[in-house]
């Protein structure tokens, strides 16, 4: 008796084991209203629309429905949000989370520190490496060899310095950062004029860069803008912000790489009066824009375009033309992500701007961007370079970043 019960225990469980699994793929597959981004994970999700797509066809057929399964697990949200939130509580348990406004605290990601006790994460301060200042100052020299070369036109350089490149946290945390010194080489070696954000102390900061990311937020992409113009038509006056629209958040790079563990900062758009101006992107397309929130409004979920990390800063492509018609002359702008908030700005004091980002020119024809050639072709009457200090001399997943930046003639 007790070894049929045992075997009809076996057999139901087996019943409801499968009928389970065959429950939750059905659902999965067929009911479920299939996630295509993951806030916390700053991603998209793998949806029944990949399994057939042919873009993905170097993934085997297992392997797509398997991603799928994960990334449409039911309470998948709540599951993976759960063990991040573990994993940081036992971080904490080995590192004390500091009172001290300015003192580093660990987080589950070796490079991402706390700062305090606030939302604030930053990455490692910098240290003294040959390489960095080899590098940079090779960059230095390009900048200035193309002024030589073009002496009728006007060549700058912008460096929108980041948190770690301070000395904000020197003294909570015997530091001696590398940033301030490297900055102070820049600025004597540089044969053109240069300059770059000086980040006061850490309230300035913390309103003027996201919490979640090491991007500047509408402040900070403002205070950039005004270093800019200062440069580049020093007699010319800024323009001043409308109005501001803050009824977003914005989960960062940062928070992506720690699982989201503490808020998400507030993501805010200045509003300017502006001219009309057109964009045409690399492709070939011209988007009519006036004001920032028409950009946005693009997209089917404002919400889930504000999550997504390189979403918040609208730059398609590697070439972006800006034409406003203000007056005959043309800008020409290069930079990586620091650069898309700045530009509609700037184009209200020029009739053209080019704006160009590198790497992802050298990411998409695999060879470095010929400057000398562009400039001579399209008259262009002044240059800024504002490109971050990693990209003088980062390597990455797609090579030495820092060559994608090279400004060399091709005959060299």
């Amino acid at each position: 008796m007790k070894e049929l019960f045992r075997k009809r225990t076996n057999i139901l469980f087996l019943i409801l084991f499968f009928g389970l699994i065959v429950s939750s793929v059905l659902y999965i597959f067929v009911f479920k209203e299939q996630q295509t981004v993951s806030f916390i994970e700053n991603r998209n999700l793998y949806t029944t629309e990949h399994i057939f797509d042919n873009e993905t066809l170097d993934d085997s057929f297992q392997t797509k429905v398997g991603r799928v399964l994960e990334d449409q697990f039911f309470m998948r949200y709540e599951i993976v949000n759960g063990k991040r939130k573990v994993n940081y509580f036992l971080t904490s348990l080995i590192f004390k989370i500091s009172n001290s406004e300015g003192e580093l605290t660990p987080l589950n990601d070796p490079h991402l520190f706390r700062v305090g006790d606030s939302n604030f994460i930053v990455t490692k301060p910098m240290e003294y490496e040959e390489r960095i200042e080899t590098r940079v100052k090779a960059r230095l020299d390009q900048y200035a060899d193309l002024q030589a070369f073009f002496p009728d036109k006007n060549v700058y350089v912008y460096h929108p310095r980041q948190a770690h490149e301070t000395d904000l946290f020197d003294e909570f945390n015997e530091l001696e950062s590398y940033g301030p010194t490297l900055n102070q080489m820049m600025k004597d070696y540089a044969r053109i004029p240069y300059k770059s954000l000086d980040i006061e102390n850490l309230d300035y900061y913390k309103q003027h860069f996201y919490a979640s990311d090491h991007h500047w937020n509408h402040l900070g992409s403002y205070i950039g803008y005004r270093d800019m113009l200062s440069l580049l038509q020093p007699e010319t006056v800024a323009l001043e912000p409308q109005y501001l629209d803050c009824n977003y958040k914005f989960y960062g790079s940062f928070s992506t790489r720690t699982g989201g563990i503490l808020d998400p900062s507030e993501f805010c758009l200045f509003q300017f009066d502006l001219v009309d101006y057109t964009v045409e992107q690399d492709d070939g397309t011209i988007t009519n824009l006036k004001m920032y929130e028409e950009f946005y409004d693009q997209a089917e979920s404002i919400d889930s375009w504000t999550y997504l990390y390189n979403l918040a800063y609208p730059f398609k492509g590697y070439m972006s033309t800006y034409r406003s018609g203000v007056n005959d002359k043309v800008l020409f702008l290069v930079g990586d992500s620091y650069m898309p908030p700045v530009i509609p700005l700037l184009a209200q004091h020029y009739g053209t701007v080019y704006a160009i980002n590198p790497v992802n020119y050298y990411i998409k024809y695999n060879k470095t961007f010929d400057f000398y050639s562009f400039i001579e072709e399209k008259n262009v009457n002044d240059i800024m370079f504002m490109i971050t200090i990693e990209n003088y001399f980062y390597d990455d997943e797609y090579g030495p970043r820092y060559k994608f930046n090279d400004v060399i003639r091709e005959e060299e």
